[in-house]
């Protein structure tokens, strides 16, 4: 499900930490309609380019259904889109019915899971990489450009004196290969069952 704080609301400041990709914070133009609509002013959109059109759409159908939405922040997490918002700015004592908030975690987890296959950096077809600390939605193209610590806006290595792109090894990587992990509940898995730890105030396992 959308990481959505609408069911239980939550301290703002713990919902705000990002993934860790190095993903471009910078909004971008066609993001500048999001900014009215954050609580805190100066926060920014805090995932990759190729996702940038995403977010937009989000926003687009959430402000047609709720023009004065109060928006948390937008960041990946667990490879998804986290577009983290309330109907509308919250007040002492509520300001919004079960309803509504089942309306808006409905719109979210819309884009939520279509983010689950663009890829963040570029916005071609992607797909789930867990071969980083961070869990990334990567293309293939990307996968091999983006290095171990996960940073999106990682530029390609340039040959020296050119400026132009080195062109890609396809020598065998003598790297050695982690050994099997136990698996891993998956993303959508894990949301359950956060949501569920979050309408029942209970800590997720």
């Amino acid at each position: 499900m959308a990481d959505s704080p609408c069911e239980k609301r939550g301290h703002a400041g713990t919902e705000t930490t990002g993934s860790g990709t190095g993903a471009d914070t910078d909004d971008a133009a066609e993001l500048a309609p999001l900014k009215a609509h954050f609580r805190v002013p100066s926060s920014t959109c805090e995932v990759g380019p190729g996702w940038r059109a995403l977010v937009l759409s989000c926003h687009q159908a959430i402000v047609a259904e709720f023009p004065d939405y109060e928006l948390v922040a937008v960041k990946q997490k667990w490879a998804a889109l986290a577009f983290q918002a309330f109907p509308r700015p919250w007040e002492p004592g509520g300001s919004w019915t079960a309803d509504e908030a089942r309306r808006l975690d409905a719109l979210v987890d819309v884009f939520t899971a279509a983010s689950e296959h663009v890829c963040e950096r570029c916005a071609a077809a992607g797909r789930l990489r867990e071969s980083r600390p961070v869990e990334l939605t990567l293309c293939d193209a990307c996968e091999s450009d983006v290095g171990p610590d996960g940073r999106l806006s990682r530029p390609r290595p340039t040959v020296r004196g050119t400026g132009a792109p080195a062109a890609r090894s396809t020598a065998r990587s003598t790297v050695t290969q982690p050994q099997p992990q136990p698996q891993r509940p998956t993303i959508r898995a894990r949301g359950i069952r956060a949501r569920r730890a979050r309408i029942t105030g209970s800590e997720p396992a």
